[in-house]
């Protein structure tokens, strides 16, 4: 027998989230620099265009960038650091207490802290004194003199202008007859001075950047996340539109809290903790079946006409227009993930894997050699009729052969805290606490994906496959992976 081969190469495409939240923008006349909670982000000057990120483990604050060196300095709650854009790695200059600016000279560092201005050794990290007299002053791009010298500072003098137009964050910066808009959201914007005509703008990302579930629906792509700094919300993305629904502004839209989505024709139910939410028509309503004030929802699945609720105390069936119940199954029991499988219905719980037949009269426990399925069930994953169970002593896959269920154990490099399970040709891929990892089923071979040049502990909380692009959620924003 023969056998075919299929490798998969990853490849970076695009980031959507992360360098769109801006803290600090900073320029050395010829790149534009903007800071994150998730890193650095640069841009050309005069294009405004986006041209690499470098994503870390620090939330970064002010920057400033280096002529003399190259390096880029930044703050990170009241630590100073250098950070080399060829090598990825940062070095700790000191600490300090609210740094608010940083200049930026041939050999020392100017920095603002609350008002009080210290003068650093750029190479060593000692202080220095400031010597007698003089105003230094953190703006935009001046020539300042000290001891007939000229002293450039590149950081700027920022301040923000809540609820800026459709924008509610913003830091502007200006140099060069250009005001440089730094959003929370929404990127970059670029306006001529004088004009204030917008020239160069990005798209707005999802609500928060703290993405925790992904799907792809006849009414577009729907992103929800955890609240972050106080933004939270339901996005939206249709063809190149981004829409975000916010709880106070929407009625019937559910919390950030979403643990599943599933269409049926022109609906799209949304599973919280509190209930079902649908989006039919441009418009949220909530489900008002009984069971809603009652249980915990965990997941759902839409089984035409009826929807498979899974819940702390089993799970229900109920009506997908009026929500009222049909029938009640595995009372007692909390049920983590609903999957249908070969026309069966599987029911990931605390107390194992359970399975339905066709004539849906009750779920039975399902049993393998080696017992993994009667462990915790942690998440469940459909392909091609193959079942993909990721439980507490591993993962495994349950497929038919000769009308008969065979099950294939696999040995994943990595804790078994599996969050999402998304399979794609001969691939599959899990999104776990600890990053992206893909399996390849017919070389059986395990491989992590990094997002950097370093893994700084992204976790990865969502996947969504849409044509040949993966759509991988994190605590970082969304990243877009080409396969």
């Amino acid at each position: 027998m023969n056998i075919f081969l299929i490798l998969i190469s990853l490849s970076l495409l695009d980031e959507i989230a992360p360098f769109r939240y801006v803290l600090n923008i900073a320029s050395d006349g010829h790149k534009v620099y903007s800071s994150s909670p998730f890193g650095i982000a640069e841009f050309d000057f005069y294009t405004g265009d986006y041209v690499r990120g470098y994503i870390m483990q620090d939330e970064v604050e002010v920057i400033a960038p280096d002529i003399y060196t190259g390096y880029i300095y930044y703050s990170s709650k009241g630590n100073l650091y250098r950070f080399s854009t060829t090598s990825n790695f940062r070095y700790p200059v000191g600490m300090f207490f609210g740094i608010k600016s940083i200049g930026i000279t041939q050999n020392e560092i100017y920095i603002d802290e609350g008002g009080v201005v210290k003068i650093i050794d750029k190479f060593t990290g000692i202080p220095k004194t400031s010597g007698k007299g003089g105003v230094l002053w953190f703006g935009e791009k001046r020539n300042l003199k000290k001891d007939s010298k000229d002293v450039f500072f590149l950081s700027p003098y920022f301040y923000y202008a809540p609820n800026f137009g459709k924008i509610e964050y913003t830091v502007f910066y200006e140099e060069k007859n250009k005001i440089f808009t730094g959003t929370w959201g929404d990127g970059i914007h670029i306006y001529q001075k004088g004009l204030f005509m917008e020239e160069k703008s990005q798209r707005i990302g999802p609500a928060t950047p703290y993405i925790t579930i992904i799907k792809n629906t006849k009414n577009g792509i729907w992103i929800g996340g955890k609240d972050y700094r106080g933004y939270s919300g339901l996005t939206r993305k249709k063809t190149n539109d981004w829409i975000v629904y916010k709880e106070q502004e929407v009625f019937g839209l559910p919390d950030e809290n979403i643990v599943d989505i599933e269409e049926i024709g022109n609906r799209t139910y949304f599973a919280y903790p509190d209930g079902i939410s649908v989006f039919e028509k441009e418009r949220f309503y909530k489900l008002t079946g009984t069971y809603l004030s009652l249980r915990e929802c965990t997941a759902i699945l839409a089984d035409y006409p009826n929807i498979w609720v899974g819940t702390d105390d089993g799970i229900y069936t109920i009506d997908s227009e009026t929500g009222d119940i049909f029938s009640q199954f595995l009372k007692g029991i909390y049920v983590e993930d609903i999957e249908k499988s070969g026309g069966i219905i599987f029911a990931g719980t605390e107390k194992g894997l359970f399975y339905i037949s066709p004539d849906k009269k009750d779920f039975k426990l399902f049993d393998d050699e080696k017992q993994y399925s009667l462990s915790h069930i942690l998440k469940l994953g459909n392909k091609n009729d193959t079942l993909v169970v990721a439980c507490a002593l591993g993962v495994f896959m349950i497929f038919k052969e000769n009308s008969r269920s065979k099950t294939h154990y696999l040995i994943p490099p990595f804790s078994p805290n599996i969050i999402d399970i998304r399979p794609y040709k001969d691939m599959i891929f899990f999104a776990t606490l600890d990053g992206l990892y893909f399996y390849n089923i017919k070389k059986d071979f395990w491989k992590k994906e990094y997002f950097a040049k370093k893994d700084f502990g992204i976790a990865v909380f969502s996947l969504m496959i849409k044509g040949d692009t993966l759509w991988v959620g994190t605590d970082k924003g969304i990243f877009l992976l080409k396969l």
